[in-house]
């Protein structure tokens, strides 16, 4: 995290992302301004507040794109003359001069998308050319906005989330989705949400795409925007286990199936399992026999279940 403490009339600056925000401080005594970032080179996530007034200036710099959730609006928060409310989300376009007056206790995250990433995304997704705002009002709420809402105060509270790369596509996703339905009237198209099945259902996706049969826990939760613990309802809901257990059973499972197709002059266990990216042999053969009630090489030599 980064704190700057601050004494009556102290200028400073912070960068979020590489926009670089000058402050200046406005009322008397001490206090502190905190940041905690997290993202890639695609898109960076901050959050942060202010325990004195300020008013500040920045701006955006040509190949970037700003977006603010206001989690916090003490009265008197402004931005470019507009007062602010809670949970309203203002759009920053590319080259924009943005200035605020900033009083103590105003909370807020902060979006930083590059714009060729956000824009190869919104063509993955079919959605076309991304109309951003030329001024910084409060975008309109959608399904596509209470969406990015809801990923933003998820990646404040689980900010290693936008560490990962799955992470960050998905919320390079729903930003792109959310500027969609300003102005091109997409605002029914579906989002992805945070039902249970909607993060089982990222998490599939994720491993049927990638190929990692036994994904780590962190990669998940990114996937799905998800804490872990939201995570492992979601499975034990929809799947009865958690999902360790259910990636352990289905990646074993595909060892059997691949056994069970091979010839043993074709085919080796070890080739198999490490293929499935399984190397402890041992400990796998042992959990291999509690489920199927036989080893690997009796299954690959015809199975004492089948004899």
């Amino acid at each position: 995290m980064t704190a700057v403490r601050a004494s009556e009339v102290v200028e400073f600056q912070t960068a979020v992302a590489g926009v670089e925000i000058d402050w200046v401080r406005t009322d008397e005594g001490f206090g502190e301004a905190s940041m905690v970032s997290s993202g890639d080179q695609r898109i960076c996530v901050s959050t942060g507040g202010l325990d004195f007034s300020t008013v500040m200036n920045s701006q955006i710099p040509a190949d970037r794109l700003a977006l603010q959730l206001v989690t916090s609006a003490p009265s008197g928060l402004s931005w470019c003359g507009s007062e602010a409310d809670d949970m309203e989300v203002r759009a920053f376009g590319p080259t924009m001069s943005v200035f605020g007056n900033v009083p103590a206790g105003s909370r807020a995250v902060t979006v930083v998308a590059w714009l060729d990433p956000l824009a190869e995304i919104s063509s993955d997704l079919c959605l076309g050319d991304l109309d951003i705002p030329s001024r910084p009002e409060a975008l309109p709420e959608t399904a596509q906005m209470r969406g990015l809402v809801r990923d933003l105060v998820t990646a404040t509270a689980e900010p290693g989330l936008v560490d990962i790369e799955a992470g960050a596509t998905r919320l390079l996703e729903t930003v792109a989705r959310a500027l969609a339905s300003v102005d091109n009237g997409a605002g029914s198209a579906p989002t992805r949400g945070f039902s249970s099945r909607d993060i089982v259902a990222a998490c599939l996706d994720y491993v049927e795409s990638t190929g990692v049969h036994q994904p780590a826990i962190s990669e998940l939760c990114a996937v799905a925007f998800a804490s872990e613990t939201r995570l492992r309802q979601a499975f034990v809901e929809m799947l009865g286990v958690p999902p360790v257990q259910y990636f352990a059973y289905r990646v074993l499972s595909q060892l059997r199936n691949d056994l069970l197709r091979a010839h043993p002059d074709d085919l080796t266990v070890t080739r198999a399992a490490t293929s499935l990216g399984l190397t402890q042999l041992g400990r796998v053969a042992g959990r291999y026999r509690a489920l199927f009630g036989e080893t690997p090489s009796e299954t690959l030599n015809g199975g004492s279940l089948r004899s």
